[in-house]
């Protein structure tokens, strides 16, 4: 995550039955971290001399300090090798890439109004004042009232109280988030620190909806070998899909190819089957072009949001429909 600390680890083996007197190995990373040493070069580059026995190994510590969002691979890995008089020298140069990376997740910008959604459906989650109820966790009895279900009746209470008593249990609702990333492809470089503050609030709603043991999943109008119109995440959710979703986050670059919005919105409508809410992230101009989705979804019994802006602040407001933001 940006502004974290954190190591890489190298480990170099000497196979050969005589000692290697003096090394020196050199990496390079991209630009995402910078190397967290006094002697880095351009704050980018690692160097470190060392000397192995006959045999031996040696797993050298290199500190990171995650400076922006993305993904930072190794470009350069580097060993030179030399004799004891330092008359000789040997280069070894890893041409391949090196299968380590570091990955920066964006900072989660909390957002206000995530609290005061409700979706109809029924679930597991706790939410006071929904229709459903979890049958298996009881919160207390209360007097039984004529219109109560007979099989609700607590009868170890009524014998205790003297009277009827009616099982209270909590009350609970289904909830599944849908996080739409879609990026314009006039959406460019110049817009830049607004795709990094988009991508932290999506970062934040993927953290709240883990916390509270939501599901959701994740789409992304971005193309590479092998994706459709979007890249995503499948609904699920855990500590494994909390990490799946904000890799990609951190996938996300303004140098990918981008698919063209109504194709990606086609792709994502066939996925829209259980009613969920929405949260949808816009990087463009036309926002209103995707009108016919909403009102789609919208009589499926999705539930679509959008992030606003209030006094410098993000909010959580209805796409969709009649009302101001969520959250005041």
């Amino acid at each position: 995550m940006q502004g974290d600390h954190g190591q890489l680890h190298f480990t170099f083996v000497n196979g050969a039955r005589l000692p290697l007197f003096y090394a020196k190995c050199r990496i390079a990373l991209d630009g995402a971290v910078e190397i967290g040493e006094e002697d880095a070069e351009n704050g980018t580059k690692f160097t470190a001399d060392f000397s192995l026995g006959p045999l031996e190994k040696i797993t050298m510590t290199m500190p990171m300090i995650a400076k922006k969002r993305g993904i930072a691979k190794i470009r350069t890995l580097e060993v030179t090798i030399k004799d004891p008089f330092n008359l000789i020298s040997a280069n070894l140069f890893f041409n391949q890439l090196v299968k380590k990376e570091v990955i920066v997740h964006p900072r989660p910008l909390a957002i206000r109004g995530l609290t005061n959604m409700m979706l109809a459906v029924e679930g597991k989650l706790p939410m006071a004042g929904s229709i459903y109820n979890d049958h298996t966790a009881l919160m207390g009895t209360r007097n039984y009232s004529f219109n109560d279900p007979f099989r609700y009746i607590h009868w170890k209470a009524s014998a205790r109280t003297g009277q009827l008593q009616t099982k209270l249990f909590e009350k609970v609702i289904g909830m599944t988030w849908t996080i739409i990333l879609l990026i314009e492809p006039n959406y460019n470089y110049m817009a830049k620190e607004d795709l990094e503050r988009q991508l932290s609030i999506a970062a934040f709603m993927i953290q709240f909806a883990e916390n509270r043991g939501m599901t959701y999943n994740v789409f992304v109008n971005i193309k590479i070998k092998g994706s459709g119109e979007t890249v995503s995440i499948p609904v699920d959710s855990g500590i494994q899909q909390l990490i799946k979703a904000w890799d990609l986050l951190a996938f996300i670059n303004l140098g990918q190819i981008r698919t063209k919005v109504n194709l990606a919105m086609n792709e994502i409508d066939k996925a829209m089957i259980d009613k969920r809410v929405i949260m949808m992230f816009y990087m463009g101009n036309d926002h209103d072009k995707n009108h016919l989705f909403y009102r789609k979804w919208s009589k499926r019994g999705h539930v679509i949001y959008k992030v606003n802006s209030i006094e410098g602040s993000p909010v959580l407001a209805p796409l969709y429909g009649r009302g101001e933001a969520v959250a005041k």
